[in-house]
């Protein structure tokens, strides 16, 4: 399946990267950061239910942040090993 993106390139939706995935998490922790407070308040969103959703995602940020840390660099990729 391929999709246009914002800039206008066509992208295949299984070739997303890593960095991809931790940039798009990495928004949507920004955005429910400044919305849950809100939510709560208005009480459509309990606060457990607003922290445990934000404590998951920051979970999986952290993952994510670490499977980068993993990932061998392209300088690693073209080093030969002796």
């Amino acid at each position: 399946m391929s999709d246009t993106t914002s800039n206008g390139t066509v992208s295949d939706a299984s070739s997303r990267s890593v960095q991809e995935a931790r940039d798009e998490v990495q928004r949507e922790l920004c955005v429910r950061k400044r919305c849950f407070p809100r939510w709560v308040e208005e009480g459509r969103l309990s606060a457990t239910d607003a922290r445990d959703r934000v404590e998951r995602l920051e979970r999986a940020l952290h993952v994510l942040n670490r499977a980068l840390d993993l990932e061998p660099t392209a300088e690693a990729m073209e080093a030969k090993p002796f």
